[in-house]
């Protein structure tokens, strides 16, 4: 946001501006979504061994 909000002026909120701002927000939007999912998935697999884990520890009783 500092980065966008400083180079505005500088730049005089051209058209070229606005289209890397545009493309740089979207780009650090999609990895930042890929990584937040990733680390969601890896929980979730690690739930679900534990839970498989306690599953089978009840069954050998």
């Amino acid at each position: 946001m500092i980065i966008w909000g400083a180079t505005g002026p500088v730049f005089r909120y051209s058209d070229t501006w606005q289209l890397i701002i545009n493309t740089g927000t979207t780009i650090v939007t999609f990895l930042m979504v890929s990584l937040i999912q990733g680390a969601q998935n890896r929980g979730g697999a690690a739930i679900q061994a534990k839970l498989d884990e306690l599953i089978r520890s009840g069954r050998a009783k």
